[in-house]
């Protein structure tokens, strides 16, 4: 990774090259209006921030659209009332005091039991741990229906792992680890889904290639509206 910057008029464009096996030169506007140029290995630096200084109003208008949907999730304050998200649906926080610390989803309430009501970090504490326990279920739920039942994967049997990243909602290595952010069980199965499937289109083709995305296209239509649908719901 590799970091640049052009001056366009009065406004300072800086944006992150990735350098993978490619013939041409993308540039792609994130969500979270972060830059980033993904680019054939040896290209010259001169050839990036031309194409960049190209594209620069069409830039600002992608980073334009994105800055309407910000702030994406307001900051967690754990508190009573507050709501949280899983599985793609909001649930008000309620805060009861309890010998006996746990998380219970019931009645449309997402229902902390502790200690201390005035206490966010351990409220904190005890949702991740649910939302972690959630996801191993879930993920692994998803994950095998799609290595049982689509042929192109049976022949893979990747490792799942489960972490918080602060960029990327899922990556595999080399090794066939599949990683999955943990914050991926608040958003729908569908997205849940689309991003497993991603993941496991890198077994058969590792780069973003047109083959890959030929393969992700076939395997899954509407995935174009899901990858929107993840990263436009403010999670």
């Amino acid at each position: 990774m590799k970091s640049g910057s052009i001056s366009y008029g009065k406004l300072t464009i800086n944006y992150e090259v990735q350098y993978t096996l490619r013939k041409t030169l993308e540039i792609a506007v994130l969500p979270d209006c972060q830059i980033v140029i993904i680019a054939p290995e040896g290209i010259e630096d001169e050839k990036i921030t031309e194409k960049v200084r190209k594209r620069a109003r069409w830039i600002l208008k992608q980073k334009e659209f994105f800055q309407q949907f910000q702030p994406r999730t307001p900051s967690r304050n754990y508190v009573i009332g507050e709501t949280h998200l899983y599985l793609g649906r909001r649930y008000r926080l309620q805060i009861q005091e309890d010998l006996e610390e746990r998380v219970e989803l019931s009645f449309g309430k997402l229902r902390v039991f502790c200690r201390s009501q005035s206490d966010p970090e351990l409220i904190e504490r005890l949702l991740t741990i649910w939302y972690r326990q959630k996801a191993h279920i879930k993920f692994n739920e998803r994950l095998n229906y799609y290595l049982a039942n689509y042929s192109e994967f049976q022949k893979y049997n990747p490792t799942l792992q489960i972490r918080t990243m602060n960029k990327r909602w899922g990556s595999l290595s080399p090794k066939g680890t599949l990683t999955l952010n943990l914050n991926l069980i608040k958003a729908p199965v569908d997205c849940i889904d689309y991003v497993i499937v991603h993941e496991l289109c890198h077994l058969i083709q590792p780069n973003h290639s047109p083959k890959f995305y030929k393969l992700i296209k076939k395997l899954m239509p509407d995935y174009q509206k899901l990858k929107n649908k993840l990263e436009l719901k403010l999670i």
